[in-house]
């Protein structure tokens, strides 16, 4: 079984720690299979999928709260060249300058 498991594409939970929460999850819920193979086959691949979805989600957090971070520097950049802009174009032209 150790062989199938390491064969899988894309599997990301160690095959110890995922064998040891589905047993608990079977013992728990007082679970009977015909196929004990075929069913601990079926949760590694479930809990792997809900392992990487929760990895795809948590890294779409952290990319947005990366691009929220730039878009509030961008912000506050762009909110001080205007309030320079406007110091500057309400200040006299100093003497002599033809522009």
């Amino acid at each position: 079984m150790r062989s199938w498991y390491a064969q899988q594409a894309g599997f990301v939970v160690p095959v110890d720690e995922a064998t040891e929460q589905w047993q608990d999850a079977m013992v728990a819920g007082g679970y009977t299979y015909v196929d004990w193979q075929r069913a601990w086959k079926n949760g590694m691949r479930k809990q792997n999928t809900w392992e990487r979805e929760r990895l795809a989600r948590q890294q779409g957090l952290q990319q947005g709260e990366r691009h929220g971070r730039q878009t509030r520097k961008a912000l506050t950049s762009g909110e001080l060249f205007a309030n320079l802009t406007a110091e500057c174009i309400g200040k006299p032209k100093p003497f002599g300058s033809d522009s």
